[in-house]
């Protein structure tokens, strides 16, 4: 249980750092800015220490898994993928949202964005005591599949440099120990991050919220 309250605490941090972004996100603006930003909310809410280094990239930034250099313009009229999380005595969570640059989803991005939601939202409805990593990543894959997006997506991806798993464990370090075949039980943490990297048009999607097993099913932890 103690365990648990400081991943909320950290959660919660990070979602009102998330909040902070969105609010100021502005095009013309550098990444810097959000990132500073996003730091600066993770102390104001008692989380002094940082998870990771934060991932703010905009446009084709996006497409880079671990991009970390934060430094760029913010263009108009694309996406930008912020991935961050706070900690708290040496726990930590990980939460990822994706922001319109210029404040609306439009067309293809709009699509996109969609069914990597919607591909999080399979996942996540068969995670319970009992099931696997394999069973979450087969219903997401599905939802990519069904909708013939599947050349840029986390799991068909054409370069294998931008494909990823679906999620991860969490605890004291961002990507905890765990093996990825054993069956889910309650107390574990885990992260559902599918996401969609399109290179040729130069923007990426990632959407990724914490959960806690729990005996009946799950709790987001970054609700």
């Amino acid at each position: 249980p103690d365990e648990i309250r400081l991943m909320k605490k950290a959660a919660d941090a990070t979602n009102r750092a998330h909040v902070a972004a969105m609010k100021a996100l502005k095009p013309g603006m550098n990444e810097r800015q959000i990132h500073e930003l996003i730091v600066a909310t993770f102390k104001k809410e008692g989380c002094p220490e940082l998870g990771f280094p934060p991932i703010v990239a905009a446009g084709k930034n996006g497409t880079v898994l671990h991009y970390m250099k934060n430094s760029q313009p913010i263009p108009a009229d694309t996406l930008m993928v912020v991935d961050i999380g706070a900690a708290i005595e040496n726990y930590v969570t990980d939460i990822t949202r994706t922001l319109p640059t210029s404040g609306k989803y439009a067309g293809e991005m709009r699509r996109a964005y969609q069914t990597v939601l919607e591909a999080q939202k399979a996942a996540e409805a068969l995670l319970r005591p009992g099931a696997t990593f394999g069973d979450l990543e087969g219903a997401s894959r599905k939802v990519f599949e069904d909708r013939g997006l599947t050349e840029w997506s986390y799991a068909h991806s054409r370069e294998g440099s931008v494909r990823h798993g679906l999620g991860h464990y969490v605890g004291m370090a961002v990507h905890d120990s765990g093996t990825y075949r054993e069956r889910f039980e309650p107390g574990m943490v885990i992260t559902i991050e599918p996401g969609w990297y399109d290179r040729a048009l130069g923007y990426g999607i990632r959407i990724e919220d914490t959960y806690l097993v729990t005996p009946d099913g799950f709790e987001r932890l970054s609700a």
